[in-house]
């Protein structure tokens, strides 16, 4: 009475399997000369810990660097946003928009968190780039 498996349904699109195998941004502590400025949100109890160096020159991010332990998404989501700011104007920070980055990647209702603890590195981020 076994009934042939169903084709299997890929849980990640070819956006999210891209940059997860991509890993460019990947933190390899070498930074160029800057103000280097680090975000760690999240815990290994809840299963995601998200960090994101910055350097920033001259009212430029220079370089961004992340490690992350986190699912595929997760993963994907930090190569992507370290992309995004990597030779942003500082005050181009506040353009980062997350909300697109759910629908890109095609990220699951059930891993809101996610975006939400991504908020939380960005935000701190910005905080202190003003603190200067």
């Amino acid at each position: 009475m076994n009934k042939p498996i169903s084709k299997q349904i890929e849980p990640y699109n070819d956006m999210t399997r891209e940059l997860f195998t991509r890993g460019d941004y990947k933190d390899n502590s070498v930074y160029p000369k800057g103000r280097v400025i680090k975000v760690r949100k999240g815990s290994l109890d809840d299963g995601l810990v998200a960090e994101i160096v910055t350097v920033v020159e001259d009212e430029k991010i220079v370089a961004a660097k992340y490690r992350i332990y986190g699912c595929p998404h997760s993963i994907a989501s930090l190569e992507w946003i370290c992309e995004k700011i990597d030779g942003l104007i500082i005050h181009d920070l506040s353009k980062i928009d997350l909300s697109n980055l759910k629908n890109l990647l095609l990220i699951p209702i059930e891993k809101t968190s996610l975006i939400l603890l991504l908020e939380d590195v960005l935000d701190e981020i910005r905080l202190q780039l003003e603190l200067k």
